[in-house]
Parts: structure tokens; sequence; C-alpha cells
């Protein structure tokens, strides 16, 4: 006996550590998602300030140095007209009259370096000079840069080569190189003598190599200035993450140590309060025996019964060491299962005089988990409320809906009630208000809630009841089709009335001919089908099936037996291989085929998401 004690003590002290080491598993993987995320989005976020940031710059830059140049060129170009003596009326008729003064004027304002193409426009927005004679004479009322120019504005920008053709500005290419790449287009106002009016406007193709060159230059030291600086800002805000990171895991790691010292010190106190007891009922039991022999039955009765509850005890700790290792995930009719636990419970409510009110339920949404544990936070729950109530009261239950994911069970009793200044430990490990209780029962019912991605609620105000809620999320809830086949007109009925209360639209059929007709037409999701039907063999009829609508899923209905022995007679291998999904042997209890057809629904909903 003393071999299989010490390996339950091994392999539950083992499941701490392993239950310790997943929680540090867990809180590291949380930390390296989170170092992950930050250095994802601060990369992005730095790379994205800084693009945007060089572009602003750039473009700052490159207009400051396009308008100082045009600045520049417009000092030249008026002081030129200056000394020609540009008269001031008739401005076109002058203009056209003076070839003498337009020859020089343009020979003067030739000689400006990196200037190809020049054109006089007379404020009547008429080209009255330019390099390319073939202008001359024309007149364009819609270029807005010129009309700007003509009141006044000095207009200049930077246009690629490419846009520049005789469609749009009347412009001969061959003036430019053709290795040339962009041109700067300079308009300049000519004023009077007085400064008083516009009388001419001097439009410039400019092609500074210098001026490009300088630009790009500036270009380059700004985009490799926000690469350097980005780079610099991402590692040191990447070094004080990782630092903060690696700062938050030691802490985590002295709490969880700390958690781990106390929490052994609240399980010693318990299981040593809770052991002594029943051994000193034992020992004394064990020595009344040997005083009075008489009285021996009575005392190996205490014996047995204080042994059965240390039993009890060392089970109970031991389920509680074993919550987080198993779990099996699956479809859970949760209104099937409130059900089945309050019937479990029922025979002692009526022994304790409880009244059990339990109310319709708002929602029959599934929720995914595992049966056995929901079962057992269930139980859990019950038994609390049982206890609560020693003298008899009133047990209320209802499922409503808590929002559009998850449902809420609420649970309350008119008991005792819970005090005040105890509410904050209901949940904590080795307390309880009970003489014979180890104190885990919430905080396991807890921690299964929290395993179904849920949560448990309290409430109790002493001497009036307690109100629990379990609250989880629930399956995504979605309408499902299921087409009946069966010849067996009140079972077909029954389980159609029974599944439209939870959400299914049903049809019936009886006999294979009309169901076909359903599934190319209706196209349910489910189809329910006796195998054994007059006008077509089952086999033959699920094959059919499929082929009407291949996305159907089938549940085959029998009441045959089957003989693997014959493989003609093997008939669960033979449905099988022709696609059935499940097989069910009549007779069926409804609620068990609902729970087959919501897993079922379940199944086909996260498949077609995948």
């Amino acid at each position: 006996m003393t071999t299989p004690h010490k390996q339950t003590e091994t392999d539950s002290a083992n499941r701490q550590v392993s239950s310790h080491s997943g929680h540090d598993a867990l809180f590291s993987h949380k930390t390296t998602n989170l170092q992950r995320t930050f250095t994802v989005v601060s990369l992005i976020t730095i790379m994205l300030i800084s693009t945007v940031g060089a572009l602003v710059l750039t473009n700052i830059v490159t207009m400051k140095m396009l308008q100082q140049d045009a600045r520049i060129t417009q000092q030249f170009i008026q002081t030129a007209a200056g000394t020609e003596r540009l008269p001031d009326t008739p401005y076109q008729e002058d203009f056209f009259n003076s070839k003498r003064w337009l020859a020089g004027y343009l020979q003067r304002i030739g000689r400006f370096p990196d200037t190809p193409l020049v054109k006089i426009y007379a404020p009547d927005q008429t080209i009255v000079w330019a390099s390319d004679h073939h202008l001359i004479g024309q007149r364009f009322t819609d270029n807005i840069e010129l009309a700007q120019a003509l009141k006044g504005a000095l207009v200049f920008k930077q246009e690629d080569i490419s846009a520049l053709d005789e469609s749009t500005d009347k412009t001969d290419l061959t003036y430019f190189s053709k290795d040339l790449d962009q041109v700067i287009e300079i308009y300049i106002p000519l004023w009077n003598s007085d400064q008083s009016k516009v009388v001419a406007v001097v439009e410039l193709y400019k092609t500074p190599d210098f001026l490009f060159q300088s630009i790009y230059e500036i270009k380059i030291y700004i985009w490799s200035g926000a690469a350097l600086g980005g780079s610099i800002l991402f590692i040191v805000l990447f070094s004080l993450v990782r630092k903060a990171s690696t700062t938050l895991r030691r802490q985590r790691q002295a709490i969880v140590e700390s958690e781990a010292l106390d929490t052994v010190g609240e399980m010693t106190s318990a299981m040593a309060h809770g052991i002594r007891n029943p051994l000193a009922s034992i020992r004394s039991s064990a020595e009344l025996a040997l005083l009075t022999p008489d009285n021996a039955s009575r005392m190996s009765e205490n014996i047995i019964s204080s042994v059965d509850k240390l039993q009890e005890w060392i089970s109970e700790f031991i389920q509680f060491t074993e919550t987080e290792s198993r779990f099996d995930n699956q479809v859970v009719v949760f209104d099937v299962l409130v059900e089945e636990s309050l019937q479990l419970i029922s025979e002692q409510a009526n022994h304790q005089n409880i009244v059990i009110e339990l109310l319709p339920f708002e929602t029959y949404a599934p929720v995914n988990g595992d049966p056995a544990l929901l079962r057992q936070l269930l139980g859990i729950i019950l038994d609390n409320c049982l206890e609560a109530m020693p003298d008899g009261g009133i047990l209320t239950v209802r499922q409503q809906n808590h929002d559009k994911h998850h449902l809420r069970l609420e649970i309350s009793d008119n008991g005792v009630g819970i005090p005040q200044d105890q509410l904050k430990n209901v949940f904590r490990p080795f307390t309880s208000n009970k003489k014979h209780a180890l104190g885990l029962g919430l905080m396991m019912a807890q921690r299964i809630a929290t395993h179904h991605s849920g949560q448990i609620e309290l409430t109790s105000h002493e001497g009036e009841g307690t109100i629990v809620s379990v609250i989880l999320p629930i399956v995504t809830n979605i309408s499902s089709k299921v087409l009946v086949i069966d010849d067996e007109h009140t079972f077909a009925e029954n389980l159609k009335a029974y599944l439209e209360q939870y959400e299914f639209e049903v049809k019936l059929s009886d006999n294979a001919k009309d169901g076909l007709s359903h599934v190319r037409n209706w196209q349910p999701n489910i189809v329910l089908t006796e195998i054994k039907l007059s006008d077509m063999d089952g086999i033959t009829l699920c094959q059919e099936i499929l082929k009407s609508y291949s996305r159907a899923t089938i549940i085959a209905l029998t009441g045959q037996s089957n003989d693997s022995r014959d493989k003609k007679r093997d008939i669960l291998s033979r449905l099988q291989q022709v696609g059935v999904s499940q097989i069910m042997t009549k007779p069926i209890p409804l609620a068990e085929i609902r729970v087959i057809l919501e897993q079922v629904k379940s199944n086909s909903y996260s498949n077609s998401q995948t």
C-alpha cells in the first residue's frame, strides 16, 4: 500500500510542477508575442514616419531651391528689360514693331546659362517673340500659369520632359537634349518703370544641370538621414522593450515562486487541518476498541468513516490538480447538460425539501468544451447551493443570452448566503467556511470556466441567498436544414416537432424518391435517413443523395443489427464507404439525436470558414 500512495503523491507533485511550467510557458509565449508585435508595429510606424518626413522635407527643400533660382532669374530678366527701356504703351504694337529692341533683348537674355527656350508674352497672352519662331503670334488663353504671371506673380515649376508636347505646351522638344529628364519652367512678369503694371511676361525653360544635381544630392542626404535616424530609433526602442520584457519575465517568475510558496503553505495548513481531525478520530477509535472490546464494531465503523473522508479529500485534491491536464474539446449541448445535472441532484433536493425551479431557456445554443469538466462545474455549484439550504428552500435555474456571443446560466438559492467579508476569498484555494471542506470547489469551478474562455460571477447576501452566474462562449448560432427520410410517420413527426424547438428547419419524406427530390431542390445541410425503405435500399439511397448534393451530411438510422462476419451484411462498413457520416441504431433518444446534429452543424460551419 505504501508504493501506490507514494506514486500518487509523486504524480500529484509532478502535475503541480507541470501546471506551474505550463503557466510559465504561457507567460513566456505571451511575452514573446508582445515583443514580436511591438517589433513589427514599431518598425512599420518608424518606416512610415521616416518616409513621410523625408518626402515632406525633400519637397520643401526642392521648392525652396527652385524658388531661389527663379528669383535670381527674375532679377536678371527684369534688369535686362530695364536697360532696354521697355515702353509702357501701346504694348503689342510696340513689341511687334520694335524688332531691334526685341533682338537686343533676346540677345541679352539668351546669354542666360542653360536656357534653351524663351518666350515673351504681351498682356493679351499673345507670343510677341520666342526662340521658336513658329510660336510668334500665337495666343494661349487657357494657360493658368501665364494668367497668374500677368497679375504679377512669379510662377515656377519643375516638369518632366515627357509631359511637354505640342498638344499641351506647344513646345518643340528639339530644343532639349534627348538625355534630359526634367526642365524648370519659369514665368517672369516684366513691370513698367514705376512698377505699377505688368507690360509683358517672359517664359523660360531652364535645364540647370548643377541645380538638378544639387537637388538630387540633397534628396540622397535627406533619405539617408531619415533611414539612419529611423534605424537608431528602432534599435533604441527595441532594446528598451527587450530589457522591459526580461524584467517582466523575472518579476513574473518571482511572483510565481512567491505564489507557489503561498499556495504550498495554504495547502499544507489545510491538509494538516483536514487530515489531523480524521486521524484523531481514527486513533481515539482504535484506543477505545483496545480498551473496550465490546465497542470494537462501532469503533471500526468510525475508523472506516474517517478513512473514507480522508480518501474523499485526497481524491478532491488530485482532481483539482488534474483539471488543466485533461480537456476533451467538443460541441456540448449545454442545456441538456444542465437538465442532466439537475436530475442527478433531484433526489437529494427532495430529501432536503428543496424545490428546483427550472425556468424556460432563452437560448439553446451549444458551447465548445469538455462535457465531463462542464458537468463537474455544474455539480460543484449545485452541491454548494444544496449545502447552503440545509432547511429547504428554492433553487432557481435559468439560461439566457449574456450577449451576442455568450450564454449566461444563472443558478440562485435562498439559503444562508455568504458574509460580505468572505466574498473576496470564495475563489481562493484552501479557504472555506465549512467545517469538513478542503476549499477547492469554487476555485476548481472558476478554473474550468476559464479553460472554456468563460467566467463565473457570484453575488451573495448573508441570510438572503446566493446567485452564481456561469458565462460561456457559444458556438456560432447558424440555421441548419434537416431532411428526415423515414416511413415511420410517428417517429418522424415527433423528431420534427422536437428539432424545430431548437432552431432547426426540418422537412419530412416517407420514401426515397420524394427524399431525393427534396435533396435536389432544397439542398439540406443534414439528411437523417432510414436505410431500409420500400422503394430503394439504403446504400443506393445514400449514394444518390451525395450525387444530388455532395455537401450534405448523411446520418443513417437503422433498426438492423450489424454482422461484420458477413461482408454482405456488414452494414456499418458499407455505409461508411459510400460517405455516411454517422450511423445510429433505433430506438434513439431525441436528445441524443439533437446532440449529434449540433456537433455536425458546428463542424460543417468550421469547415466552411477554413
